[in-house]
């Protein structure tokens, strides 16, 4: 007997880093996040979420596969890179 999860979503963009190699599934949000400590919950929260699309892809493509992500925040033109592996 299995446990049963289930989620859905959608990454915005999948590519082949060309200097590392490694895949990269990236996130991006368009929100405002003019407040601090509003930035920061999003920010977790976005995290979670992308690091689930990033988890699927590596479990599809085995364990050999680099698979990265990124947030990309279109309001302030960050990009950020919390985990790759």
């Amino acid at each position: 007997d299995a446990p049963l999860d289930a989620w859905m979503g959608a990454a915005d963009l999948v590519h082949r880093d060309p200097l590392t190699g490694e895949i990269v599934v990236v996130d991006h949000k368009t929100d405002a996040l003019d407040d601090p400590e509003e930035r920061r919950r999003r920010v977790r929260a976005y995290h979670r979420q992308v690091g689930l699309y990033a988890g699927a892809l590596r479990a599809a493509l085995g364990p050999d596969v680099d698979v990265a992500y990124e947030l990309w925040l279109i309001d302030t033109g960050e990009v950020l890179r919390p985990f790759s592996r």
